[in-house]
């Protein structure tokens, strides 16, 4: 693991456009740490609850890691499946320019219901298109 202070200067770009619709929150360590994993953080049941992650992500970052924290609405007739799954695709494209070294340094994790849907792209990962 990485020497990081805890106290390192974390910046938040709120309100970024991922979907039809869809906005999500970066959350970036100094950036003289150099390319940082990055970890996707889904929230639990909710109508785009992206900002209850709010302190979480900013203390996971504070350890060096990217942060990304997306909306999703858990009530959509899906169950908001279409919503993760975006939010996984736009990070996976995006990891690079997220403050990240590309694709195969993202962690997905959630809360509550995300972490469920999370957990279950782990083990059905061609729900996401083979991507573990």
């Amino acid at each position: 693991m990485r020497d990081v202070p805890t106290d390192a200067t974390v910046s938040v770009e709120l309100g970024v456009p991922y979907g039809p619709g869809k906005l999500l929150d970066i959350y970036s360590p100094d950036s003289s740490l150099g390319p940082l994993p990055t970890v996707l953080l889904w929230h639990g049941v909710g109508v785009d609850e992206r900002d209850v992650l709010a302190t979480l992500a900013t203390a996971v970052a504070g350890y060096g890691l990217t942060v990304v924290v997306p909306d999703w609405r858990s009530d959509a007739p899906d169950g908001g499946g279409a919503h993760l799954l975006a939010s996984l695709a736009g990070a996976l494209e995006q990891a690079g320019g997220l403050g990240g070294i590309g694709e195969d340094a993202i962690v997905l994790a959630g809360w509550s219901r995300g972490g469920r849907a999370a957990a279950a792209v782990a083990v059905r990962p061609e729900a996401a298109g083979g991507w573990r």
